[in-house]
């Protein structure tokens, strides 16, 4: 790339990957930088590292990603450049020597290094700097004679400097913008390359019309830092309409386990302007539905809501540097009609065995909603009326509800005159509700009954009891049994859907239960390690 004289951020890509001259370069290169696969991108083997202190660490978690990704541990640094967006170019070539470029796609909404909203044309870029970009791409490609659909990423920075990051050597997740607002056909023109024909058309040629977004609807909880989710998708429902584009391989009863990508589907939307593509995408958004497990259907609105996403001026560390603004990065808690719409659904399954010409006595139920306890108390009144109540926070809430209609995925109550509609999965003990358009925050949630559930004691140990929070396999087994440990020790390395979490000791004592071992796979609440509060002799 240098010799192409394309820009490139300053950094380390020697083969000599031993940990002294790693430690070297990093102290050369400086604070903060980036510690990046050599062997494959998409955010996998990828760390942001601040200070030397926690350098080795970071390069230890990044070659175990990358071998586990990609089947090579090497790994390359980089300076990195804070606050700054992530850019890329769609090219193609010709066997015939001829490659052009297709605009540009801003790819900066990212969370862990990895894209959820991509748009074209970028808010940032002016036709100025997307003919450098462009040339730049054109240079790069023809550097390696490529012959293909291509994709070079840059990272630009707050001048309007930019410099080369990859070249990947394929079509993306994201083309589907770039084919929104080039009117082409981008799978069909690879293939025709493939076949030894021309490139249809020249770089004078190339038109871009309107302004394309795109979401990415993951498999993930936005409150557990954007933690993978697993299970069967109970409910789905894309949403229709003529700008609207869905790429998706879902189905309903499928199972999303723990080996793949969590990412679940695509929804894409083509507007006159970047305003109207907003709009649109929201919409899209709306009304589209996904039970069965937890997603960032909520996170993705609210981020498009954000006032600094309309005013075009997202960088790659924006949601990091946000976090507190928003509500779906904070652990959820049930707002009151989605506690007593639980409670009704709860109620109507309980009762379907038998009829009766009084009324429904008040029944006690147990809920539990992200560890959180809520004994309800529901009673039928009348014509499909519910009264549910309970305490929360030392105070009563009494909610009055009316069953309207009810069939297997959609829902109507009545709540303060006013009916709304709403689907819901039901998964054995489990209810999947998705309240948008009648909460403020928090759309997707789920409650499960423990009416009848076993009574568990607290136990003193139990602060010192890991157990999983996913599904996933154990990559790396830090500790043996009867070992001592100290409070924030690495105990074991759990993979998800190809993202990989350091679990640390809760507590500091010895362990006296270890059930685990390495490269086993292990379920959501598995037990993994039992620690004893207690010092060494």
């Amino acid at each position: 790339m240098k010799k192409a004289k394309v820009p490139c951020v300053p950094g380390y890509d020697d083969t000599d990957q031993s940990n002294k001259s790693m430690n070297q370069a990093a102290g050369k290169i400086g604070f903060p930088l980036m510690i990046k696969a050599a062997a494959g991108g998409g955010g996998r083997g990828m760390r942001l590292v601040n200070t030397m202190e926690n350098f080795q660490e970071n390069l230890n978690l990044a070659r175990q990603e990358a071998l586990n990704a990609f089947g090579s541990e090497e790994v390359i640094l980089e300076k990195a450049i804070i606050g700054g967006r992530h850019i890329e170019i769609q090219v193609m070539a010709d066997q015939f020597g001829s490659t052009i470029y297709l605009g540009e796609r801003d790819c900066s909404s990212q969370r862990r290094h990895q894209k959820i909203i991509e748009e074209a044309p970028s808010p940032a870029v002016d036709e100025n700097l997307r003919q450098q970009l462009g040339e730049a791409a054109v240079r790069a490609a023809k550097a390696c004679h490529y012959i293909g659909a291509g994709t070079i990423e840059f990272l630009l920075d707050a001048e309007q400097n930019f410099y080369f990051l990859e070249m990947n050597t394929r079509l993306q997740v994201e083309h589907p913008v770039t084919e929104m607002i080039t009117g082409l056909d981008l799978v069909a023109w690879q293939l025709q390359i493939a076949q030894g024909e021309a490139l249809p058309l020249q770089q004078s040629e190339i038109q871009l019309t309107g302004h394309a977004i795109e979401a990415r609807l993951y498999a993930e909880d936005p409150s557990q830092n954007f933690l993978p989710q697993t299970g069967t998708i109970s409910h789905w429902h894309p949403a229709k309409g003529d700008l609207i584009r869905m790429d998706h391989g879902i189905a309903e009863l499928q199972t999303v386990s723990a080996y793949y990508d969590p990412m679940l589907a695509k929804i894409i939307v083509h507007g006159h302007h970047r305003q109207e593509a907003i709009r649109l995408l929201s919409y899209a958004l709306e009304n589209t539905y996904l039970l069965g497990f937890l997603h960032n259907k909520s996170f993705l609105l609210e981020l498009l809501a954000h006032r600094k996403f309309i005013e075009g001026q997202i960088t790659t560390d924006f949601i990091t540097q946000h976090s507190e603004e928003f509500i779906h990065l904070k652990q959820k808690s049930p707002q009151p009609i989605q506690v007593a719409i639980a409670a009704v659904l709860f109620i109507q399954k309980n009762n379907t065995q038998a009829w009766r010409n009084t009324k429904v006595p008040q029944e006690k139920m147990l809920a539990l909603f992200c560890q959180q306890k809520i004994f309800v108390r529901i009673q039928q009144m009348h014509d499909r009326h519910y009264r549910i109540a309970w305490t929360d926070k030392n105070q009563e809430e009494i909610l009055n509800l009316k069953l309207i209609k009810q069939t297997k995925n959609r829902l109507t109550i009545q709540f303060n005159q006013v009916n709304y509609t709403l689907p819901y999965a039901r998964q054995g003990n489990q209810i999947f509700m998705d309240t948008s358009g009648l909460t403020t925050t928090h759309h997707l949630m789920y409650f499960e009954d423990q009416t009848y559930a076993e009574i568990v004691e607290e136990s003193s140990h139990s602060n010192g009891i890991v157990k999983s929070n996913t599904e996933g396999m154990i990559v790396q087994l830090a500790v043996t049994l009867n070992q001592y440990v100290q409070k924030n020790d690495l105990l074991l390395t759990l993979e998800a859907m190809k993202i990989q979490q350091a679990i640390l000791a809760p507590i500091a004592g010895k362990i006296i239960d270890l059930p685990i071992q390495g490269n086993q796979t292990v379920k959501r609440n598995q037990l993994l390690v039992h620690i004893e509060a207690n010092s060494p002799k």
